[in-house]
Parts: structure tokens; sequence; C-alpha cells
């Protein structure tokens, strides 16, 4: 059972006093049902757009199968 996605003190801020993700730490496995869960503003939408590239991250790292996603 390996990793696919890794998730290392990924940071969103705006105007660098608001925080929208602030270091979150999370992996996924093969064969594991895995969710976001939050309430609302939580930074869920916010963390999808910066693993799919729709919004850039302020900081922080993610790898998908060992492979880096943000270069």
């Amino acid at each position: 059972m390996g990793q696919v996605l890794s998730v290392r003190n990924l940071f969103k801020t705006y105007n660098e006093d608001f925080f929208a993700v602030k270091n979150l730490n999370l992996t996924f496995y093969n064969d594991h049902i895995s969710v976001l869960l939050g309430h609302n503003g939580a930074g869920k939408t916010t963390t999808i757009g910066m693993l799919t590239g729709l919004i850039a991250k302020s900081q922080g790292e993610a790898k998908v199968y060992g492979l880096d996603l943000f270069s």
C-alpha cells in the first residue's frame, strides 16, 4: 500500500495576514477512501484549487506518486 498524494506544510495567505489554509499536512493512500471535511470557510475549496493548479500556493509541497506537483 503506497502513498498516492502527500501534502506537507501547505499554506495559502491573502494580504499577508489572512490564512485560507494554514499548515496543512495530509497523506492519501492507494485503496483507501479519503475526504476533506470541514465547516464553511475551512479551506477545502482553496486546498483543491491549489492541488489542481487553479490557485497559487503561498508555501508548502505536494507530491503525487513521489513527483512534485508544483514544479
